[in-house]
């Protein structure tokens, strides 16, 4: 059990034994972008819960290790992979956020009979990899818990990447998405319920494709982490005020609110004094990380992208025309 967070230079863990827990309780342990955070190699029956690794090579590498358990946990910004399964079977990873890792969020290589739900994949150069044989959903359940991206359903999991239809707006994708390998198929993607109206942002959100959303002030507030707005070429429209925001980290003040793992991508933004506006500080020394702004386009704005005090993040593919002041000001 893990009482408060930990750096080190190479790798941290290794399992000797079978049948035990490796308890987080939230803590963080931080590499130096070499080793390996946690290696279970012929063991078995291991549960990993609530531990966040980043900045390893792979967050964990399991080999000849069936039977385990992995839940609650971020695994960021590793050289290599997230999570990495050779010749490991029959274990569940489950409600963990995978981003910005920079080959694989997770790995199957020779592993069978695992299932994998209700994760979330975002940033990661591909966010997953698997030439086996698993389970990439679980049974669709809308009267329970809710999903990692706070709406009703939970079914597969949450990919950054997915491109298809949400035509009965229940949050679960039309189609399935494939995941890169072999033939495995998630077909229960998770895609947020749709919205159509401005509004404080406590849980993922898509809107409505193709529509049009107008208002005479700030329309969508950040208030919450690991949150998704998805725009799906849907336009927010100001009235070319020069003070609101298309969207605000916290509420606009000076020392706004920080908050991590916020992704808004695929939105067109027009006529606001600031597209998207990020000033990460709360007023006791907390920034922002691990936020993707991709694919969004900004037209008519004073700022199309204004970032303070933020790390770690990806800024890419978005389209800014006509600023008056700063396309991006970071």
């Amino acid at each position: 059990t893990f009482i408060s967070d930990l750096s080190v230079n190479g790798s941290c863990i290794v399992v000797n034994a079978s049948n035990l827990v490796i308890s987080g309780n939230g803590a963080t342990i931080t590499g130096n972008n070499t080793g390996v955070g946690i290696n279970i190699t012929d063991f078995y029956n291991i549960t990993i819960i609530g531990l966040n690794l980043e900045n390893f090579s792979t967050a964990i590498t399991l080999i000849n290790s069936s039977n385990n358990s992995i839940t609650g946990g971020t695994y960021s910004n590793n050289i290599e992979t997230g999570i990495s399964f050779i010749n490991s079977n029959s274990s569940i990873v489950y409600t963990n956020y995978f981003q910005n890792n920079l080959i694989n969020g997770t790995s199957f290589v020779s592993s069978y009979n695992n299932l994998i739900y209700n994760n979330y994949f975002s940033g990661n150069t591909n966010n997953s990899w698997d030439d086996s044989d698993n389970d990439w959903n679980t049974t669709l359940n809308c009267s329970g818990s809710s999903n990692i991206i706070g709406d009703p359903c939970v079914g597969g999991n949450y990919w950054d990447d997915y491109d298809g239809n949400d035509s009965d707006y229940n949050g679960i994708g039309d189609t399935s998405y494939n995941i890169s390998g072999g033939s495995n198929q998630d077909d229960l993607p998770l895609v947020g319920v749709l919205t159509s109206s401005c509004q404080t942002v406590n849980q993922s959100i898509s809107l409505i494709p193709n529509s049009l959303i107008t208002t005479t002030e700030t329309c969508f507030v950040i208030a919450a982490d690991n949150i998704v707005i998805d725009g799906r070429n849907a336009t927010i429209q100001g009235d070319a005020g020069s003070n609101d925001y298309g969207i605000s980290m916290g509420d606009g003040d000076q020392f706004a609110a920080e908050y991590n793992n916020v992704t808004i991508k695929n939105l067109n933004i027009e006529e606001f004094g600031y597209g998207i506006y990020y000033y990460c500080h709360d007023g006791s020394g907390d920034y922002c990380y691990n936020n993707t702004l991709f694919n969004n386009t900004f037209d008519q704005v004073r700022y199309g992208i204004y970032g303070l005090n933020i790390f770690d993040s990806n800024i890419s593919q978005n389209t800014i025309i006509n600023s008056s002041l700063y396309s991006i000001y970071l």
